[in-house]
C-alpha cells in the first residue's frame, strides 16, 4: 500500500504477507528495512534469503510489551504482559520460476503451505493448498480484522482450496473456492466457501489511492 504497488512486487504469494522475494534481499532490504538504511558500500553485505537456486528461508519475529493495566488486545484486555505477535519461519522451494512449493509456519497453530504456478496472462496465478483466503485487506497490523465477519476468525485463518488471480495494469482480482469449514483442519460438510476480489489502484499527486471489494 504505502509503494502504490501490487503485494506481488515484494512477496512470493501474489496475495501478500509472508516471505519477502528476491527483489526485497536484495535491493528494498538492505535500503529501508533497517532502521537506519545501510551505506551503498555495506549492501552486497546484507543477509540472502537463498541457499541455493532452488531454496529459499525466510523468518518474522515481532514481540511486544504491552504497559498499563487492562491494555486492549485481540485476545481481550491484559495487563502489562509480553505479547508474541508474531513468530513465523518460511521455505520456499523453486524448482522452476514458474512454479513455487511454500511453507509458512508460525507460533500458533495457524499454518499456510500451498504450490503456487505462475503460468497465467497478466503476471495471473494459480494457487492450490492451504492459504488464507484472499479477502479484503491483509494489513500487517492483527487490531484490523477485515476478515472477522466474514465467518475467518483472526486475520491469519486460513483455508484449503484453490484460487486463480490476475493483475492487469493497475486492476488485480482473484477468485477462490475453499471448504468454508472456519479454519479446521478437516471440513465437516460439503458445502464450499467461494470468493471473489478485485481491487484498482491509481496515483493522486503525491498519494496512493485503491477502491476494490470483496
Amino acid at each position: 500500500a504505502f509503494y502504490g504497488q501490487n503485494c506481488r512486487l515484494c512477496h512470493i504469494n501474489p496475495t501478500g504477507a509472508g516471505m519477502r522475494n528476491s527483489y526485497v534481499a536484495g535491493y528494498i532490504g538492505p535500503a529501508e528495512l533497517p532502521l537506519k538504511p545501510l551505506p551503498a558500500h555495506e549492501q552486497p553485505h546484507w543477509p540472502k534469503t537463498k541457499l541455493n537456486e532452488q531454496i529459499s528461508v525466510g523468518t518474522d519475529l515481532r514481540l511486544l510489551y504491552l504497559a498499563g493495566d487492562n491494555a486492549r488486545t485481540a485476545v481481550g484486555s491484559l495487563d502489562n504482559t509480553f505479547f508474541q505477535m508474531q513468530g513465523d519461519f518460511y521455505v520456499a522451494f523453486e524448482p522452476d520460476p514458474q512454479f513455487v512449493l511454500y511453507l509458512d509456519r508460525g507460533t500458533g497453530s495457524s499454518y499456510e503451505v500451498f504450490v503456487l504456478a505462475r503460468v497465467l496472462p497478466w503476471h495471473g496465478y494459480l494457487k492450490g493448498g492451504r492459504f488464507v483466503p484472499d479477502i479484503g485487506w491483509r494489513w500487517d497490523d492483527h487490531t484490523h480484522y477485515t476478515r472477522e465477519k466474514l465467518d475467518l476468525d483472526f486475520p491469519g485463518a486460513t483455508e484449503s482450496g484453490i484460487e486463480i488471480g490476475v493483475a492487469p495494469g493497475a486492476l488485480s482480482a482473484s477468485a477462490g473456492i475453499y471448504n468454508g469449514n472456519d479454519g479446521g483442519l478437516f471440513d465437516d460438510n460439503p458445502q464450499k466457501m467461494i470468493v471473489g476480489r478485485a481491487l484498482y489502484r491509481w496515483r493522486m499527486g503525491k498519494m496512493n489511492a485503491a477502491f476494490g471489494g470483496s
